[in-house]
């Protein structure tokens, strides 16, 4: 069984994001812990939508 969690920065109240582009306000896509509740094995992800964002952004820098 696993589980999705939301992931902090050292500053708890921050989430943990990957910044997507430059500029004064960047996009950004919050990162995911995915637990597996059977083996405490941790995987990094982000949402179906962030992650549809991601592919846009990247496909417009090609």
């Amino acid at each position: 069984m696993k589980k999705i969690f939301k992931t902090m920065t050292n500053n708890a109240s921050i989430p943990l994001k990957l910044k997507l582009t430059r500029g004064l306000f960047p996009q950004t896509a919050e990162v995911l812990a995915e637990v597996n509740l059977e083996t405490g094995e941790v995987t990094f992800k982000v949402s179906d939508d962030d992650l549809k964002k991601i592919q846009q952004l990247d496909s417009q820098s090609k």
